[in-house]
């Protein structure tokens, strides 16, 4: 029996990498009623492998974003012989050695990386260590509280 294509998913589904537009974008057919549909692709994938698996239509998996089955993510490449190319570490180009658990349910991202996590965006940046330090940076940094907005610690020093 085939899975209506209007039915929230949360499961890795194969699909046909069509196109590579740049930008992690792709056009992938996923399969169902509704055609080619835009998708993101992980931006750890190697963009090099991403447009090579696009000239021969490769094999790719994909999960949904937010369970919608409209917003494809591609997680993998699978190349001919059947191989996994999985994403990789910029620059280093060994697997990324960290894990992401999504609760659709409560609506909770935990991520967990080995050594730091930086989120960035733009010139602005929250960088968790392993060894307990956070690291918050950007031109202007603020903090809001609709209750109290506490400071504590063995020492607090404020410039």
């Amino acid at each position: 029996m085939f899975r209506q294509e209007n039915e929230a998913t949360s499961e890795v589904r194969s699909a046909r990498l069509l196109a590579y537009l740049g930008n992690h974008r792709a056009v992938v057919d996923t399969f169902g009623d509704r055609g080619p549909l835009l998708a993101r692709c992980l931006a750890t994938l190697d963009r090099e492998a991403l447009a090579r698996g696009a000239a021969s239509a490769a094999r790719v998996h994909v999960v949904f974003e937010c369970h919608d089955p409209l917003r494809p993510l591609v997680t993998e490449i699978i190349d001919d012989d059947h191989t996994v190319s999985a994403p990789r570490d910029r620059g280093i180009g060994r697997p990324i050695e960290a894990d992401v658990l999504v609760d659709g349910q409560e609506r909770v991202l935990s991520v967990e990386a080995r050594e730091e996590l930086v989120l960035k965006c733009g010139e602005a940046s929250i960088t968790p260590k392993r060894d307990g330090i956070i690291v918050i940076e950007g031109n202007h940094v603020e903090s809001r509280a609709n209750e109290t907005n506490r400071i504590t610690g063995a020492q607090v020093r404020i410039n």
